[in-house]
């Protein structure tokens, strides 16, 4: 058996596992694109990992940017909490 067969099967199992789960344990997670940049919060299912739905992610119209080249786009904590928390409070300025 190759590494390709054995990536396949895992792929095929995930997508059957998910299909019959019935998502009865779920938590919300911080999700983070890369460390210590977190966007909002993804509900997984504890069973399969199944991605279930996002809330609260910062899109990029919301940032505040600055002339500063050590700060090409920045955002403030309490745009960062108002979104994650569903409630922003984000001032836009160039």
């Amino acid at each position: 058996m190759t590494y390709k067969k054995l990536a396949k099967k895992f792929e095929k199992d995930v997508k059957e596992l998910q299909a019959n789960c019935p998502h009865t344990k779920t938590e919300w997670m911080k999700y983070a694109w890369a460390p210590g940049h977190i966007n909002g919060e993804v509900l997984l299912c504890l069973r399969c990992n199944k991605d279930l739905g996002r809330r609260g992610q910062v899109k990029a119209e919301d940032c505040i940017t600055t002339n500063n080249s050590a700060s090409r786009a920045t955002m403030t904590i309490s745009a960062v909490k108002g979104a994650i928390f569903g409630k922003s409070k984000v001032k836009k300025s160039i």
